[in-house]
């Protein structure tokens, strides 16, 4: 590709919608991914799914329920997450965003012979992220998000938004 190419791809770019949030509007979707827990040798496949408010057009409220992995130790253990987050997004280039999140977040527990729920530590607190969003249409983003859930609880994973 020659410099005029890579010019004009660039300026196309450019030009092309930011796919701006209209605030007071709702967004919901899905989730896939990985997680890794410290002390853990293996990743587990993650999936949830998510709704949020539109506050303004760079900052969301957003609630989450996913279940982030099961791990075979000492029985069968699965780890779920529920979560409430403000979400902040600036548009980069075109139809690309990168965001960030910042809130309150719940980890449960469950083994398969006994419950255990942990609300203490780090399991029961904090949870940033930060990722990429690219605006298909207005209505429909895909997001690469890297999370740390935890201190030692880690999720890389791929969302699909649908704005209504």
């Amino acid at each position: 590709m020659t410099n005029h190419g890579i010019a004009a791809a660039a300026l196309a770019l450019c030009a092309a919608p930011s796919f701006a949030a209209t605030p007071g509007s709702w967004y919901a979707g899905v989730d896939a991914g990985r997680t890794s827990v410290e002390g853990f040798d293996d990743r587990h496949a993650s999936y949830g799914g998510f709704a949020a408010y539109q506050v303004t057009a760079g900052i969301a409220v957003e609630v989450a329920a996913r279940r982030l992995g099961r791990w075979d130790f000492d029985g069968n253990v699965t780890v779920k997450q529920a979560g409430l987050a403000m979400v902040a997004s600036l548009p980069v280039i075109g139809p690309l965003g990168v965001y960030g999140r910042a809130g309150y977040n719940h980890l449960d527990i469950d083994n398969a012979s006994h419950r255990v729920t942990l609300r203490k530590r780090t399991l029961d607190g904090g949870n940033v992220g930060l990722g990429l969003a690219w605006h298909v249409t207005p209505a429909i983003a895909c997001r690469v998000e890297y999370q740390l859930a935890a201190r030692d609880v880690r999720n890389l994973g791929a969302s699909v938004l649908f704005r209504f």
